[in-house]
Order: structure tokens, then sequence, then C-alpha cells
């Protein structure tokens, strides 16, 4: 049995749309604002936990517990919670926080709402890039909101994260629901389906 004869009756065949381009589009932007986000939150880090900061509170103690070795600037492993952030008082404590919990709250989804859009978008792509759109600007929106006015400030913004967070399961179940009815069973058909859609456009 060849390749083509191989793939027409085991796989299924998908015509992907050119408007796909867009969710791809908007994922992209997705991943490069986390990547800025994360940026942004290793700043105070480096601020707050300079090396002779670090030197004057904990060097000597830590030297005692790890055999002579120097401490390093940036506090590792203390993530917002730890004896480093306990010593900055409290308005250091809160600035290093909010950062740590913008990373956080995002790095906690973004890897399904990515996987969600790109598979949503071969069946919905022009709704999945505004639905990722939206999400997008929400995060946005609570970044901001964190960073200016602390916890609070993330509340307008939780209702548009948490809608779309809450709604991308069940819109990709929708999706591969289709795309499971919607398959081409062999090259050919893909062929006619894709020209129908050139036609469409």
């Amino acid at each position: 049995m060849g390749y083509v004869d191989t793939v027409e009756s085991e796989w299924k065949i998908f015509v992907i749309s050119d408007a796909y381009r867009w969710t791809l589009l908007v994922t992209l932007l997705m991943v490069i604002h986390y990547f800025v986000l994360v940026m942004i939150a290793s700043k105070p880090r480096k601020t707050l936990f300079n090396k002779d900061w670090m030197e004057e509170k904990f060097g000597e103690e830590h030297r005692q517990a790890l055999n002579g070795a120097s401490i390093q600037a940036g506090g590792y492993p203390d993530h917002g919670s730890g004896r480093y952030t306990m010593e900055l008082g409290y308005k250091g404590w809160m600035e290093f926080n909010k950062a740590q919990r913008i990373h956080y709250n995002y790095l906690e989804s973004i890897s399904q709402i990515l996987c969600m859009m790109l598979i949503c978008g071969l069946q919905f792509p022009i709704v999945t890039a505004t639905i990722g759109a939206v999400y997008l600007a929400a995060r946005l929106w609570f970044q901001i909101g964190y960073m200016v006015l602390g916890p609070r400030g993330r509340m307008y913004a939780v209702p548009f994260v948490m809608l779309t967070q809450f709604g991308f399961p069940v819109f990709t179940m929708v999706s591969l629901g289709y795309l499971a009815s919607k398959g081409s069973s062999t090259i050919a058909e893909a062929e006619i389906v894709a020209q129908e859609m050139l036609k469409a456009d």
C-alpha cells in the first residue's frame, strides 16, 4: 500500500481557512505579551534584592548555611513569601508581590488558552481571533490595574479574563465536534473543499 493510499484509508484531511492566520497572529501577540510581562516582573527582583542588600542582610548567615558559598543577587529562591521578602518592609513586599502575582496569574492559564485557540481556530478562525484579542486586552488591563492600584485594580479585568477562560473549553469541544464530522476522507475530497473555499473568497 502506497503513502497516498495509507493516508486516504487512515487519516482525516482538513482544509485550513486562510483566515486562520488571524488566529495565529493573536496567538503570537499573546506569547510576545507574556514574555514582555516576564521581563517586567523580573525588574523588582533585580532592584530590591541587589547584591549589596543581600550581603548586608543575609551574607554571613548564607555562608554558614551553605559551606562558605557567597550569596547572590536576585533573592532566589524567595518568590514573595520567604525570608528575604520579609526584610523588605511593607512597601517593598507589596511591590515585589504585585509583580509576582501578575506573572503567575498569567502563567497559570496561558498554555491552555494558546492550545485551545489553535484548536478552535481550525474551525472558527475569526471568532477565535476575536475572543483571543478580548482575552489579550483583558490581560493588559489586569496587568496595568494591578501595577497601579494593587490587588483591587485587577478586579475590573477579572470578569473578562474568567469569562474567556471558562468559555474557551466549551468552545473547544464544539470546534472538535465540527472537525470530527467535517474532515474529508480522501485527498480528492479535500481538494474539492479547498476549491470551494477559494471560490467563496
